[in-house]
């Protein structure tokens, strides 16, 4: 999911440039196309959507969905395990309502 913010009163919009924008504690923090987390600072209260520049937090994130904590204050990243192995095998169930009938 892009990071685009649309101010509702006169209908402009501005690019944040990055993915998986999440809010938080009046900032957007999002990962920026070249993998860096950003956070923007926002102006609470006005009538029109204001914020500051841009800026890096840190860098070499891999492009997938993450989370703030806000009450602990921390990042939540997801992380892929090394396989270890084959992997577990899975049954797929065609029509399975069907068979509950049965």
């Amino acid at each position: 999911m892009p990071a685009r913010i649309l101010t509702m009163m006169d209908g402009r919009s501005r690019w944040g440039g990055g993915r998986f924008p999440v809010w938080g504690n009046n900032r957007l923090y999002y990962l920026s196309l070249t993998g860096d987390l950003d956070a923007v600072d926002l102006v609470p209260g006005t009538p029109s959507f204001q914020s500051g520049a841009p800026h890096r937090l840190f860098g070499g994130l891999p492009p997938r969905p993450w989370s703030i904590d806000l009450v602990k204050n921390r990042f939540l990243f997801l992380q892929e395990e090394e396989a270890i192995g084959a992997p577990l095998p899975f049954t797929v169930v065609l029509n399975w309502m069907k068979r509950l009938e049965q």
